[in-house]
């Protein structure tokens, strides 16, 4: 694994990875899962450090959360993940039957699907008929 493949696996986790004052690697999250990676961290340090330096504030924050709205489990849901790039969580929808529409999770309020089913999202497991 290159270190920048760790730092977006550790995210995905829930780590927060970043550089303390002294230059170290500095890693917050649950005790099960930071003792889970201690070894790889450990053995790509200097990697790892060197890509901190790199960052704007020398930090790599925790993986994007899912709206509530959201489903992960919807065949509309995706995850696009790219080399040195955060992840981007998102949703697509067929437009109509030649075109497909995707948005970015964190720039929408509601689940398009629900929506155009006549439903609207109450909470994160119940939903009710919109007027």
């Amino acid at each position: 694994m290159t270190a920048t493949e760790i730092i977006q696996a550790t995210r995905a986790d829930g780590l927060d990875i970043a550089l303390s004052p002294d230059g170290k690697i500095k890693v917050n999250g649950k005790r099960p899962v930071v003792d889970r990676w201690r070894l790889t961290l450990i053995e790509h340090k200097d990697e790892i450090i060197h890509l901190l330096n790199r960052e704007p504030g020398g930090s790599v924050g925790p993986a994007p959360s899912i709206p509530p709205w959201c489903d992960p489990r919807c065949e509309c849901f995706c995850r696009l993940e790219f080399p040195g790039l955060d992840v981007i969580l998102g949703c697509y929808q067929e437009a109509d039957s030649r075109q497909w529409r995707w948005s970015r999770l964190d720039k929408m309020a509601h689940c398009p699907k629900i929506e155009s089913n006549g439903l609207r999202t109450i909470d994160s497991t119940s939903k009710e008929q919109l007027p």
